[in-house]
């Protein structure tokens, strides 16, 4: 059986090896049916992401079967969410992506 997941891709659903970020209490967003299987599954822990400029951090709660799929996940987040450059081998805020190398 084949992993359906692909490193750095947001999944609507959940299933073990797929990511989903859990939203924070605060942003008022319900859990669905998906988010509470991968927490009865055991499969969400926090990750944080540093910014590799000025080391500001990202913290959240995401699945995925195992620590690679959840940071990959995060830095997918950030990217298509938060507007952090995670292209290369830094990770960068939008403070620091936009100051010139």
């Amino acid at each position: 059986m084949s992993d359906p997941f692909v490193t750095g891709q947001m999944t609507p659903g959940y299933a073990p090896g797929r990511a989903l970020r859990i939203p924070d209490p605060d942003e008022g967003q319900p859990l669905t049916d998906d988010m509470r299987a991968a927490i009865d599954a055991g499969h969400v822990a926090q990750v944080v992401v540093f910014c590799d400029g000025c080391g500001v951090e990202h913290r959240a709660d995401y699945t995925g079967a195992d620590k690679h799929t959840r940071f990959a996940a995060a830095r997918q987040h950030l990217a298509d969410n938060e507007r952090w450059d995670t292209s290369g081998t830094l990770d960068l805020c939008p403070a620091c992506k936009a100051v010139p190398a």
